[in-house]
């Protein structure tokens, strides 16, 4: 999928997932991805990247259910 910037400033990323949540980022159309969020336990992690306004980043989100029920959330922010 893709995210668009509002606005030109630090984004804060948050995942949540009971196993397992990895959060990756690119310029649309660029080569290389940043790891934004890797929680690899029950919990929540939380990163962040900084964002051109008006600018389409690709995202990636890797998501394992290793036992009981499956959940996974994101949310991102930015201080406007």
């Amino acid at each position: 999928g893709q995210v668009l910037a509002r606005f030109g400033e630090v984004y804060t990323f948050e995942g949540e997932a009971d196993d397992y949540l990895v959060v990756r980022l690119k310029p649309a159309g660029g080569s290389t991805w940043t790891t934004v969020v890797n929680q690899t336990s029950a919990g929540t992690g939380t990163g962040t990247y900084q964002m051109t306004a008006g600018g389409k980043y690709d995202i990636q989100v890797d998501f394992r259910e290793a036992t009981g029920a499956a959940k996974a959330k994101l949310r991102w922010s930015s201080p406007s």
